[in-house]
């Protein structure tokens, strides 16, 4: 189903526009947002990574209004999600790395032997970025021949330990077993208090967020593939358009 604003519904129960103008209305408002893929393109390495700089812009006014918080849940680690955007409130390692709950007991020399292990297995192929961040590893293989992707990911896989598997847009991560997105924004639903809240991602991390809000949220995924979330955007372009009318129909208040 497509609505007037040109974005479509992965059900049929309901209209984002209508929905976007009764969040706009509630007395206390929680915005979630995934960092990677929905307020920053995608982009070949995760260096290259820069916030949208008009979605930056509308979420900073969005956060000066009353009663009104934004959070970016993300992947990344925190120090690195620090380095990328000027919000305060961030929420890292899809959600290990939260400010208001007791950090987990994960042995990071894991991580580390991970990561030199993989790289020694995936040594021969050309295009690989391999990423340690605090709780996680992710092989990026954007740039990978197209015919060393199967065997990339067969590698990976069969190596991974006693670590989650989780593929993505040109990246398998692995990542120490704990909490997860849908876990960090259950708890930051209950931290901040608001009565209407909304998540927006793009990738295969924020569907354990979209099945844990499904009946707590308004929840929306950029990009193509199955989804949990409710409502649907193409890209980034979309999102833009869905922020600009929060704001506009919140500031009237």
């Amino acid at each position: 189903m497509t609505s007037s604003g040109g974005w479509t519904s992965s059900s049929d129960n309901g209209n984002l526009s209508t929905e976007l103008s009764a969040l706009a209305k509630s007395p206390r408002l929680l915005l979630m947002l995934d960092f990677d893929g929905t307020i920053s393109p995608i982009v070949p390495t995760p260096e290259e990574a820069e916030i949208d700089k008009e979605i930056e812009n509308i979420l900073t006014d969005l956060e000066k209004l009353p009663s009104t918080e934004i959070w970016i849940v993300s992947g990344r680690s925190l120090e690195d999600l620090k380095n990328k955007v000027h919000f305060k409130n961030l929420i890292g390692s899809h959600g290990i790395e939260c400010p208001f709950s007791a950090e987990e007991k994960i042995d990071c020399d894991d991580i580390s032997k991970l990561k030199n292990d993989i790289e020694c297995l995936l040594k021969n192929y050309r295009g690989i970025q391999i990423e340690q961040k605090v709780y996680s590893v992710s092989i990026h293989y954007r740039n990978a021949d197209a015919g060393d992707e199967e065997s990339i990911r067969d590698i990976v896989k069969k190596n991974s330990g006693n670590f989650a598997i989780t593929e993505g847009k040109k990246v398998i991560e692995l990542r120490a077993k704990g909490k997860n997105k849908g876990d960090a924004c259950q708890m930051l639903i209950d931290h901040a208090g608001c009565e209407a809240s909304i998540y927006v991602g793009d990738d295969i991390t924020d569907e354990d967020a979209f099945r844990a809000l499904k009946e707590k949220s308004v929840t929306i995924k950029i990009g193509s593939g199955e989804t949990d979330a409710t409502y649907r955007l193409k890209c980034i372009d979309d999102l833009r358009l869905i922020l600009k009318k929060l704001l506009e129909e919140r500031s009237l208040l």
